[in-house]
């Protein structure tokens, strides 16, 4: 609080009279020149429109392209992991063991039957529909935007 009282003392000379802030204030913005582009910007502007940005128009980004591929070879493991039979059996949680020790509710709590195929499935198909969009969005648009300006 005191610094501002003493930056407000520097600024106008009287921290709390407001009329002699407002007059401070209103001979700054007085003294500020308004700044204006170039009587040439438009004309400068519109001869270079015809020039198309490299990221616009050049190769997909190397981003893009390498969440592409890490999303295919995720995919690809996935899918020799479920071949090869690692997510056949069905699992069961049970919460009587691993959450309450030494019974301490009387009454039977259900397990959980956990399909580990149907949980890989899942994530395959996500994975497939994330790399069509980003297949979309970083191969096929840049591509059809180059051929649209040739």
């Amino acid at each position: 609080m005191n610094e501002e009282n003493e930056a407000l003392k520097k600024f106008t000379g009287n921290p709390g009279n407001e009329g002699e802030e407002l007059n401070a204030i209103d001979r700054y913005l007085k003294t500020v020149r308004i700044e204006q582009p170039s009587v040439n910007f438009t004309q400068h502007v519109m001869s270079n429109l015809h020039r198309a940005s490299a990221t616009a128009l050049g190769l997909p980004s190397r981003n893009k392209i390498l969440m592409l591929a890490g999303i295919l070879v995720t995919i690809g493991i996935a899918i020799l992991l479920l071949a090869g039979g690692a997510f056949d059996s069905v699992t069961a949680i049970t919460v009587d063991q691993d959450i309450l020790p030494n019974n301490q509710i009387r009454e039977y709590i259900p397990t959980i039957p956990f399909n580990g195929k149907l949980v890989i499935n899942i994530v395959i198909l996500m994975n497939l529909a994330l790399a069509f969009i980003i297949l979309d969005r970083a191969v096929l648009k840049p591509w059809f935007e180059r051929r649209r300006h040739a």
